[in-house]
């Protein structure tokens, strides 16, 4: 994360991140987004499916938060996510393209997940896009 500055004043971090857990064809996510503070401003639970396709995995991921439906479409690659989110905001639709950079922790051993067809490019894991 980085901070902003503003005329000198130091307001926080900024960006949004995405975090995917894979249950099979079946995904559970958080979205998070940051704007001038170090907690986020908003979180939003969104489940949806993941289908992996050669070396990309394609997801669609569904949810809701205090202003409307969210809705998050795109690829994951081998280290980054490329997607759209779509927010509804009262009556209002706001369309985003957005592209992550993988992020893992020291501690996540999950960086892959064994499969029959060897180890899945759709494991578990976070996407990251700080100013």
């Amino acid at each position: 994360m980085k901070n902003l500055q503003a005329q000198g004043v130091n307001v926080g971090p900024a960006g949004i991140e995405l975090s995917l857990e894979e249950w099979g064809d079946h995904v559970v996510a958080t979205f998070r987004d940051y704007a001038g503070s170090s907690n986020p401003i908003e979180t939003t639970k969104l489940q949806g499916t993941l289908e992996e396709s050669g070396s990309e995995c394609k997801i669609s991921l569904f949810g809701r938060n205090r202003h409307g439906k969210m809705e998050i479409r795109g690829t994951i690659g081998t280290a980054d996510f490329q997607g759209t989110v779509i927010r509804q905001v009262g009556k209002d639709t706001f369309s985003e393209r957005v592209a992550l950079r993988r992020k893992v922790a020291e501690t996540d051993v999950r960086i892959g997940k064994l499969s029959e067809s060897g180890v899945s490019r759709c494991a578990s894991t976070s996407f990251a896009l700080m100013a």
